[in-house]
Parts: structure tokens; sequence; C-alpha cells
């Protein structure tokens, strides 16, 4: 029920929805619906529906059946897309999907198949009922409003054709571009696959024979092609009457066959011809005489009678070009050209007029446009543009000039309009060139009345004018319902709508980040269960490390979404702030060394051991403190300075210091640090990089902790970020107070951390597994942990291809036990290949792993259709604890098919 229209989206019929919404759910259930109900169902003027989330009908009304032709029992044992033209289907399975999330849907169209065999443009509404699962669905036939678009689109495409043929014709055109340009424009109008444009010779006897002068698209063998190549502009000859274009030559009439290989008339083709599947010849007259004649080839859906009339001004404006071209091989260059100029030009449908390019007064004024005007030629002679355009100035008319004096444009196309002798005005649509006759500079204008264009135009405005006032209409009772929510609703939407963008961000942040620490974090452990060697472990430790924290980091920046919604939890424990601030020291010391800056921490007065905190928000606050201390600062140091002092509460304050030497921040600009997205000075962010988030996470958290982040800073000297939060000690025991100490900037390894390598079982032995994943290393390192477990794996890089692998298996009878999908994947993602494998009937286990982790990732993934969820960077233990888990088990109330 999706799609996308040319035509103005028409309102939905909100009354008729708002008013069989309930009427619906009440004929969807199993009990019998009441009378009041079942009456505006079955007695609508739109066609109303109930579809399910497995694909098919579950009720259609009266006027559903009507409209399309089938009965009910048709409808209802067939699925929904089967009725879906093919173009349509995608669009219209991702809008199904949407609705079954819980989405509304209004005003898109697609086409549905009738009875009859002919497609009919529906524009639908559709409502989710959250009661029973169903989706409700409102359409109206719009059909007659498309074809009448199209028509519309069919005769202006047919007026601009004429007037570049005609464009071509005034600015002397290369002959074989001319013809190019032509058979060029026919292929265009007809939507046809190839084509040729001929003209017609007599040999004695008056036998005729072809001689093509355009031939586009015909893929002949490569000797075919450089022949017709080589004859290019002399053309090539044709003498073969027992075929289709050979009748009409011989007939003098037009030909059309939709069924070529059985059409008596048909001889057959060349070698290498392309495969003839409709045919549609022309001929070409000028008076009584055929000058010449068209082919155009393989139209979809081939040809029809109706296609003769609207193609014949066009055709005449070719029959006239090859009665032109005819008369310009008879007579000298200088006289074919005024000839060939006042013969087309007269019998122009357009008016057409040129003017001197200094004095602008006309100089040649074709028939048309005199008989339209109602001026002699003799009159018109002593006028410029400005005499039949009252309106226009001598400057205005300069300005439209002066591109095409100085070779910026080769065409000036706008709209204006023409006054008559009598004093009455009409429309026109002109197209002006500047071109050189008899070696002489001049000004040529085409100007098309679009009165009838427009006219056309305004009727189809009032209709659909028409159409809107009857739908305001019908809402006008809706409306009183709709009143009172209707700015909460608006609330809503603009909220959502801000909601998606940061979550957007948020997700695609997460992922790109998530993605490379999946194989990081996974092959450290490895490493760390392979090396023996003390140096080695503890590089690896290091990497494990950073990048444990690179995602602590990244799980801190979902927290400012979360912070947005309100739904960041602070959780305080009891820890020690000195091991907190080592931890920072360490982290940061490699980047400071790198700088040459002198990174020092000092502790004043009596230190508690412990105090109760959230130690991961305070951590996270002091490494972005110092991480911007640090990269904005090139000379001196970076001192971290850390006090206690009891308070009037019962409790103690703690202070810590970020001090640095760095450039500083101008006072204008301090407001600003705190704000995401910025830098005091827009310039560093080019030369320091950044995201600007880090001061405003801080700053956040340290509110949600009852604390606050000040800052003071001269530009030029450096800054101090002052941290103060309250803290509780577990028990305030003066013994337990620490002297002040200071930590040096390379505090070294306390000690040598080895791993314990063991024996681990393998709890997957025998079971296979499929995996879905496109990046290499995440594939390597998923495959090396579920091997080792004892799994017997498979791997693909797509959605797509897990679908037919696992489908695949089934129909082999060796079915996956369990598919881990990721989400995010070429071709086909995760998600779409779930719903794929469910909507066939897959009932394995299917488990999602995703870099994305926002609040309502995991609900978007086991509505899909997904059993389990898991999250990158991926744990061993999680991961194998989470198959072992669903090994052997389907999906609830459903059995797996034999026969997918």
């Amino acid at each position: 029920m999706a799609g996308e229209s040319s035509l103005p989206s028409s309102k939905p019929n909100r009354t008729a929805q708002l008013e069989s919404d309930t009427t619906i759910q009440e004929l969807s259930r199993p009990r019998r619906p009441r009378p009041e109900k079942s009456y505006l169902f079955h007695n609508s003027v739109d066609m109303i529906c109930v579809a399910g989330v497995d694909g098919y009908f579950k009720q259609v009304n009266p006027a559903f059946t009507h409209c399309l032709g089938y009965a009910e029992h048709e409808f209802l044992s067939r699925p929904i897309l089967d009725f879906v033209h093919p173009d349509d289907r995608e669009r219209t399975r991702k809008e199904l999907s949407h609705l079954a999330e819980g989405h509304t849907t209004i005003s898109f169209m697609n086409r549905y198949l009738s009875v009859e065999g002919e497609y009919r443009w529906l524009n639908w509404n559709a409502i989710p009922s959250e009661e029973d699962g169903f989706v409700i669905g409102f359409a109206r036939d719009v059909t007659p409003q498309k074809q009448t678009e199209q028509s519309l689109i069919q005769h202006h495409r047919l007026l601009e054709a004429i007037s570049r043929a005609q464009s071509l014709i005034i600015a002397d055109q290369d002959p074989q571009k001319l013809f190019d340009e032509l058979l060029n424009i026919l292929i265009e109008l007809t939507e046809s696959e190839f084509g040729f444009i001929g003209e017609v010779f007599y040999e004695k006897e008056d036998v005729p024979y072809l001689r093509t002068h355009a031939i586009m698209n015909i893929a002949w063998d490569e000797e075919t092609k450089a022949f017709c190549e080589a004859y290019r502009t002399k053309g090539v000859e044709f003498r073969n009457f027992e075929s289709l274009f050979g009748m009409v030559m011989t007939s003098g009439e037009p030909v059309i066959s939709n069924e070529p290989l059985n059409d008596p008339r048909q001889c057959g083709t060349l070698p290498g011809h392309p495969k003839l599947e409709s045919f549609l010849g022309l001929p070409l007259y000028h008076g009584s005489e055929m000058l010449g004649m068209v082919g155009v080839a393989n139209r979809e859906n081939g040809y029809l009678e109706s296609m003769l009339q609207f193609l014949d001004p066009f055709l005449k404006a070719c029959s006239t070009i090859i009665h032109d071209s005819r008369v310009d091989r008879r007579r000298k260059e200088a006289e074919t050209r005024v000839a060939r100029l006042g013969h087309i030009v007269d019998d122009s449908l357009n008016e057409i007029y040129t003017f001197d390019v200094e004095t602008l007064k006309f100089k040649l004024v074709n028939r048309w446009a005199r008989e339209n005007l109602g001026y002699s030629m003799g009159e018109l002679r002593e006028f410029t543009p400005l005499d039949i355009n009252p309106k226009y100035t001598f400057e205005t008319l300069q300005a439209r000039l002066q591109p095409l004096r100085l070779g910026e444009q080769s065409q000036v196309v706008f709209s204006s309009t023409h006054t008559r002798k009598d004093g009455t005005i009409y429309p026109v649509e002109v197209h002006l060139q500047l071109t050189t006759h008899c070696e002489e500079p001049e000004f040529v204008a085409i100007a098309i009345d679009i009165t009838d264009r427009l006219k056309a135009e305004s009727e189809l405005r009032a209709y659909l004018a028409a159409m809107e006032t009857a739908h305001e209409d019908a809402e006008q009772q809706a409306r009183e319902l709709r009143a009172k929510t209707r700015d909460l609703e608006i609330a809503r939407e603009q909220a959502e709508t801000a909601n998606n963008a940061k979550g957007e961000f948020v997700a695609n942040i997460s992922h790109e980040i998530r993605t490379p620490l999946t194989a990081i974090l996974g092959f450290t452990d490895i490493l760390l269960e392979s090396v023996e060697d003390p140096v080695q472990i503890e590089a690896a430790q290091t990497i494990q490390r950073n990048g444990q924290h690179l995602l602590t980091i990244i799980n801190d920046i979902l927290d400012l979404s979360k912070m947005d919604f309100g739904k960041l939890k602070i959780r305080r424990s009891q820890c020690s702030p000195m091991e907190i601030i080592k931890e920072v020291v360490q982290l940061m010391a490699v980047r400071a060394d790198a700088k040459g800056l002198t990174l020092s921490t000092v502790f004043e007065g009596s230190i508690p051991d412990e105090v109760i905190v959230d130690p991961i928000r305070l951590r996270q606050i002091l490494l972005n403190l110092v991480g911007n201390a640090i990269k904005f600062t090139e000379l001196g140091r970076v001192d971290i300075q850390t006090r206690f002092a009891a308070n009037d509460a019962g409790t103690f304050n703690m202070t810590i210091d970020v001090i640095d030497t760095g450039i500083g921040i101008a006072e204008n600009q301090i407001e600003k640090v705190f704000q995401p997205f910025s830098q005091a000075d827009g310039s560093t962010t080019r030369n320091t990089g950044g995201t600007g988030l880090g001061l405003t996470i801080s700053q956040r958290l340290a509110g949600l902790m009852d604390g606050e982040i000040t800052v003071e800073s001269e530009l030029g000297t450096g800054s101090r970020f002052r941290v103060t939060l309250p803290v509780v000690r577990p028990e305030i025991d003066v013994e337990n107070l620490s002297p002040c100490s200071q930590i040096e900037k390379r505090p070294g390894v306390e000690r040598a951390l080895t791993v314990e390598k063991q024996n681990r079982r393998r709890p997957l032995t025998g079971h296979r597994v499929l995996l879905a994943e496109d990046g290499p290393d995440n594939q390597r390192l998923i495959a090396f942990l579920l091997q080792k477990a004892g799994a017997d794996i498979t791997i693909v890089d797509n959605g797509q291809d897990a679908c037919e692998a696992t489908l695949d298996a089934v129909q082999k009878n060796q079915p996956y036990e369990v598919v881990l999908m990721d989400i995010q994947m070429p071709v086909m993602d995760g998600r779409t290949a779930t719903l794929e494998l469910r909507n066939a009937g897959y009932a394995g286990v299917i488990i999602a792993l995703t870099a994305h982790a926002l609040l309502d990732t995991e609900t978007k993934c086991l509505r899909s259709g997904f059993d389990a969820f898991a999250t990158k960077p991926i744990e061993r233990a999680e991961l194998l604890s989470l198959v072992e888990r669903h090994l052997h088990t389907s999906r609830k109330s459903q059995n797996m098919p034999s026969d997918i």
C-alpha cells in the first residue's frame, strides 16, 4: 500500500478513517460486529480492508471487490503483494513493515491489478490497530486523475518536442545532427528502445527504396555497425519490401505490429539485430507526396492507434524538414537558406520572428504570427518586440538579450504576453536565440501560444481544488474530534523528529566505533591467552585497557542521549579517589609525553582512602578535562590538584582542579565551552579536532551527581577547570586519611599481570551456526570464538545470502540451529533479511548482532522477528552463553515448515 505519485497528494479521507476505525476493529474480531458498525463498513463508498502483519487480507468491503473485480475469497486467499504492480512491491513491503511497527500512513499511492488485467492507481491511508495487531486501510481509486495527468504531460512533451525541432531548424543546425536530434525526440515521445528516420526515393517504374538519415540503438554486429558508421552522412539504403517497414513504403499507410514474430508481414531481421518485440512505422507526407518514413520499435506494452493522432504535428515538422533538405540540395547555399527559412517559418504552427541585433526591428515574421497579431508584414517591419509587448521596457528587453550577445547562453526561454492589433492579450512562451543568416547576425524568437496549456493547467488546478474542497467538507465533523488533540500531536511529532535526528547521530557514532572495537577487544583477549612474554602481555593489556576505555567513552556518548530522555542513572559505590586519579594519569601520560608536557597530580591536605561516588562518571569527567588541557597546551604543564573539605551537611566537598598553561579562553567565549558540539574558538577545531561533546557531557554528569564544573581562564595564559562534587565517606575516621602525595608523570607498572590459561569446555560441539557479518575482522573473530567452542560455522557477507543459505539448509534437511545476523550489512540489512525469513515461514533461532546501542534498538530488533539481541563489542562468555541458551529452540507458537 505504498508508492509515490507525481500528482499532488489528495488529503486523506479522515472522516471515513475515523468513523470506520472502530468498525473495522470490531469486524476483525471473531465475535459478531454491531449492526450500525457493520452497515458503515459494507456501505462505504471508500475501499476498506483489514490486513494482517502476515501479508494477507483479513477482510475487504464491497467497494474493494467492486473496484478491482475479484471475489472476497480471492483477496483473502492470496498474499497482498500478488495484487501489487511489480515496480511498487518493494515500497509496499516497506510500508507494511512501517505499519507493523505502529506507524500510520497518509496519502501515498501504488497500483493494484484488477480482474480485467489492468492496473488501478489507489490512494491509501492506513493505521495500525494496537488492540488486535491488524492494519486498517482506506483506499480511493484515483486512476482517472492519473490518466488525465499523463495526458497533459504527453501533450506538453509534444509541444516541447516540436519547439525543439523548430529551434534546430531556425538555428540552421548541421543536417546530420538535426536528424539525430529528431530521432532522439521521437524515441523519447514514443518511449521506444530503438528506431530510424529515412527518406523515400523512387527508382524506375516508381519502385521505392529507403535511405536512412539517422539510426539509433540498433545493435548489429561489429561489421554492420562499422558499415553504418562509414555511410553515416550518405545514409544506408534498404530495398526489402517483405518487411514491416517495407509495408509502410508500399502501402503508404502506418503499420502497427505488437506481435512481430507472428505477423505475416515480417520476414525476419538481419543477423545481430536485436529482438523485435513491437513496431510502429509512420509515413512522412508533404502534401500528397510521401517523402520518407520513421520507424520505432520495442515500446513496453506495444503501440496504440491513438499515438498516430498524437504524433501527427511532430511528423508534419519532420516532413517539412525532409522536404526542405531536398530543396536545399537543388539550390545554391544562399538561395536555399532564404527559401528554407521562409518556407518552414510560414508553415510553422508557432509564431516565429527574426529581428535586427542593433535596431531590434523585425526583419521576418511568419504567417501564423501575422495572422494571430492582426498586422501586415509592412506594419511589422517598423515594429520591435516592445510594440507587441508594451509591458516590456527597452532595458528589460536588453537584459533578456545580453546573455545571448555575450555567448553565455545559447538560448533564453521565458514566459510573456503578446498584444494583438485589436488590444486583446494572450500568453506565450518565448525561445530566443542569436544566429547568423547570410553572414549577418540576427535574433530569432519562437513564441508558443500557451493559452490551451494554461487552460488545461487551470482546469487541473480547479479539479484538484474541487477534490480538496470535497475532502474538507467530509472532514468537518472529524475536525471537531481532532481539535482537542491536534496541539499535542504536533508537539509529539516535533519531539519525535528532534529525537530521531539525535538518535541517528548517536547510532552512527556508536556503530562506526563499536564495530572495530569488537575486533580489537576480541583479538586482544585471544592474544592474552596465547602469549607468555611479560612485555607482550603488558602491551596486550594496554591495548585491552585503552580499548575498554574507548568503549566506556562511547557508552558515555550514548548516555548523553539518555540524559536528553531523562533516563541516565548515577550508580554510586565505594571507591578510592586516589586510584581513580592514578588511572587517569596513566591513560593521559603518553599523550602528555608526546607533546613534551609535564603531567603531575597533587593531593592537598588529608585525602580519604575511600568515598562513595560514581567512579565511572568521575573518571570520565577527569579524562575529558585532562584530555582537553593536553590538547590545547603546547608548552609547559598540566596539573591536577585535589582536596577535601567538610561542609555543613555532614558530607565532604571533593574539589579537583585541572590547570594548564595552554592557549586559554577569551572571556566572551567561556559560556560556549559547555555547549554541545562547540569549542570556545571555532578555528581551533581545525587544529586540534574534537567533537565538542566532552565538556557538555562532563558538566551534565557533574550536575547529575549534585555537583558542578566552573572555569577560570585568560587568553594566552591558560585555564583552570574546577570540579566540585559532594561525596560521602563510608567511615569518618581520621586514621583513614592519607597524607598529601604526588603522582609522577610516568608511574610505571606496579605489577606484571599474567593470564591463566584454562582448558575451556566445548559447549557447541556438533551444532550448526550461520554467521551473517560483512566485516572481515569481525567474521574471523566471531568464527574463531564459536569454532573454539566446537560449533560448525558457515559465514555469509550480507542479508540476502543469509536468507538463501538458511532456506537452502532447510530444504536439504540440514537446518542451522542458530543464525547470528548483523543488523547493518550491504545488499540487504539484517532486519529486512529477518522479516524475509519470517515471511517465508522460517521459525529457527535468529540472534541480532549490532553496534547500535540506543534505547529502542533492542525493541526494534525483537519486533523485526529476532529471538535475542547482542551488542558489539562481543564478549566471548556472553556470546557463548547466549548461543548455548537458544540451541534446539524455535520461535514461540510456530513449527518449522518442511517445504519452505
